[in-house]
């Protein structure tokens, strides 16, 4: 369990967070919700440690290793495909656990249905496809903790249900603690076992529901979107 106990924090006299507290269930992913600028990207940072809270305590993060999917993909476009992947793993494996690298690449890359664009650069992708690469990179690395910021943010909504189809192939095969941010309830709906929704700062949870899945998603879908 990851948990957020008493948190506080404020930027230049805004208090985004007063007293906060959350319970972030390991092995699941958790979607969180909330008006955009309530300080959801606030609460990532936290978690990762990026950002440190102004008073608080954040536990279970101790020790732990994190990647990261972003709303852009973020690839070094001087590299491949299979190089951006690559490039991330090194620091993981030692330097004669190239034919491990190579396999783990490969794995990836075939669970987001790119194999065949091993080879190309970023600037032969689209920008659906980049966003797969993001997707197999961030579970490449043998992270304990996911964290995603609205990482699909203006794709095409065709493309959007490509990738979100992948993400989930992916987590049949990996079970990972993910934490994905977003402002789209169908979105949260489809990739989430649990969801928070927050309300604007300084930030409380208005509405929590886990195990989704087992959920009515129509019914719960009209609870969520009345607490944004």
């Amino acid at each position: 369990m990851l948990q957020l106990n008493d948190i506080y924090k404020n930027f230049n006299g805004n208090v985004v967070y007063s007293g906060f507290g959350l319970e972030i269930r390991e092995g699941v992913t958790t979607g969180i919700l909330g008006p955009s600028g309530c300080g959801k990207t606030t609460l990532l940072n936290m978690l990762g440690g990026v950002l440190k809270p102004d008073k608080g305590e954040i536990s279970g993060v101790d020790g732990k290793t994190f990647s990261y999917i972003f709303q852009e993909p973020r690839l070094l476009p001087w590299k491949t495909v299979r190089q951006n992947i690559e490039f991330v793993l090194e620091k993981y494996y030692a330097k004669d656990s190239r034919d491990r690298i190579a396999e783990i690449c490969d794995f990836y890359l075939q669970l987001v249905d790119l194999h065949g664009f091993a080879d190309y650069y970023p600037s032969q992708l689209s920008g659906g496809m980049s966003q797969r690469v993001s997707v197999a990179r961030a579970f490449a690395v043998p992270s304990d903790i996911i964290l995603m910021d609205e990482p699909f943010g203006g794709i095409d909504i065709n493309l959007k249900k490509n990738i979100i189809e992948k993400f989930l192939k992916i987590c049949e095969n990996d079970r990972r603690t993910v934490v994905h941010v977003t402002h789209d309830v169908d979105e949260a709906l489809a990739m989430s076992d649990d969801i928070f929704v927050l309300s604007k700062s300084p930030v409380k949870v208005v509405f929590e529901k886990k195990n989704i899945k087992k959920e009515n998603l129509t019914t719960l879908k009209d609870a969520v979107i009345g607490n944004l």
